[in-house]
This record gives C-alpha cells, structure tokens and sequence, in this order.
C-alpha cells in the first residue's frame, strides 16, 4: 500500500483551509483505470473513476471518515489517523481509495498496488496503529 499526497493539500493544509481535527471528510472508492495525478484538485476530477452502480452496495461520494493528528510520544513525527470504513454486500473492483474534505478538496491517494475484487460481501478498510499517513518531524 503506498500513499501519494495531491498537491493543493499541503497548501490547503498550510493556510488552513483544511483542518484535519475539525473539518469533514470522506473516503471513496476508484477502479483499477485510475491514475494518479498530482494537480487533480477536488472530488469533480477523479469521480469519473469511482466504483459504484446499481447492486454494488457502494453510493457515490464515499463514506464519512474522521480524521485526527497525534503526535508520536518521542515527538518525531505526526501521524493522521481515522475510523475504520466499512461497506456491506459490497461489488465492484477498485484498486485506490481517496480521501477528500467534504467539500471535495482532495488530500490523498492510497494505492492499494493491486485490483481488488468483491463480490456481495464486507469491504473493511482498517488502518494500521501507524495512521493513514505520517509527517516526520526533523
């Protein structure tokens, strides 16, 4: 699983037009066909590619995630961390999820590096003790 950032995030984040402790985001699912691009800014430029359709258990626009920053207990990095995502009797392939502010400010890309296939079953994506995402702090 690898995380690639977009680039208006790290702006977005810097003059605060994202909080990650405050504000609202969501988590969506894309198909294999996906490709990643830095300048993609909101959620209008990747919806194209959002998993979905009848009898596929997934509405589009995602699911609901709440993000928080903790800071490491030696102070060398912050991570983000959020709730566990779940879809029940979920179909589809997909191969990236996003995360994006309610607003449709795109934050990151998590690259699952492999298509994954479902069929009328749970899809749970849990995160690691890690977080979503970590900055290091040197």
């Amino acid at each position: 699983m690898k995380t690639v950032f977009y680039k208006t995030f790290i702006k977005n984040l810097l003059t605060q037009e994202i909080n990650i402790n405050t504000d609202s985001f969501r988590l969506i699912l894309l198909k294999p066909d996906y490709v990643f691009n830095t300048t993609d800014e909101s959620y209008e430029d990747v919806k194209a590619y959002e998993v979905g359709g009848q009898n596929t258990g997934y509405t589009p626009g995602g699911k609901n995630i709440s993000l928080k920053m903790v800071s490491s207990p030696d102070d060398k990095f912050i991570y983000v961390t959020g709730n566990n995502v779940s879809w029940d009797s979920f179909s589809s392939v997909f191969r990236y999820a996003v995360l994006c502010k309610e607003n449709g400010n795109l934050v990151c890309c998590i690259d699952f590096e492999n298509s994954n296939t479902i069929d009328k079953a749970q899809l749970s994506i849990e995160w690691s003790v890690g977080g979503i995402f970590r900055f290091t702090l040197e």
